[in-house]
């Protein structure tokens, strides 16, 4: 396993429940996205990569045959397989696995899913060949992920507070990025969605148990941004009444195996 994979196992590990009471995570309306995005017979397979605490994998299950639910984190799993159990599901199914070297036959799904989870992705280039790979032609990957504005500036700012917030982060991308990653695995992509994803502060860093001294760095370099930028991405500071906080920018891709 490389570092970066050895941080995020470890780094989620340590705090794999609040996964799956995380209002973004466990109720964010993009699951009920993901559901509308696709049309469904009730036969289909569904991996989804990168699960955590299984929402993604949970918002499938009524609606297809089986789901699996791939995380090199144990702990995740853990949760995940605890969340099934209280959900009463039995066609899903969780695993270790890594979507860099995803442990199925070629051609094995009809839908690969990976939501807020692409950002850890250590090698983003093979991770896109590994899910085109799995597919079957014709087959849907669903893409849910914060991403970067097309500006230097914002690129920069966005992914500092990602990396000091959790220094297992690769790099949130850029949309045209994402297109390219996409296409030059065989998988044409489209965007259905693009929003701001508002992020509390606290909740943010509580969720992540990001050290101190790192959260204080995220704090100043929210509050010493300039008025340009405050507006960009909607900074607020802790005497606002909704606390002190920022909008993250975030999009919904589909993309189909040709």
């Amino acid at each position: 396993m490389s570092d970066t994979k050895r941080v995020v196992s470890e780094h989620f590990g340590s705090v794999a429940g609040n996964y799956t009471a995380s209002s973004i995570h466990a109720r964010g309306e993009d699951l009920k996205w993901l559901i509308e995005a696709v049309t469904l017979a009730g036969d289909e397979r569904v991996l989804d990569v990168g699960t955590g605490a299984g929402h993604a994998a949970f918002a499938f299950a009524p609606h297809v045959a089986a789901v699996e639910g791939i995380d090199i984190t144990p702990a995740m799993l853990e949760q995940a397989e605890h969340n099934a159990g209280e959900r009463g599901l039995d066609n899903v199914a969780f695993s270790l696995g890594d979507v860099e070297d995803i442990p199925r036959p070629d051609a094995s799904f009809d839908i690969v899913v990976s939501r807020w989870c692409a950002h850890h992705y250590a090698d983003v280039r093979r991770a896109a060949a590994e899910i085109s790979r799995v597919l079957k032609p014709g087959g849907t990957f669903l893409l849910i992920d914060s991403v970067v504005p097309n500006d230097a500036r914002l690129d920069t700012v966005i992914n500092t507070l990602e990396t000091l917030r959790d220094t297992g982060h690769v790099r949130n991308y850029a949309i045209h990025e994402w297109l390219d990653f996409l296409e030059r695995v065989n998988l044409h992509a489209e965007v259905l969605h693009e929003w701001a994803l508002r992020l509390d502060g606290e909740d943010w860093v509580a969720r992540m148990d990001t050290p101190p001294v790192y959260v204080e760095a995220i704090r100043a370099l929210l509050a010493e941004s300039d008025d340009g930028l405050r507006a960009v991405l909607g900074i607020t500071d802790e005497d606002d009444p909704s606390g002190w906080g920022f909008d993250l920018p975030a999009a919904f891709f589909k993309a189909i195996k040709m």
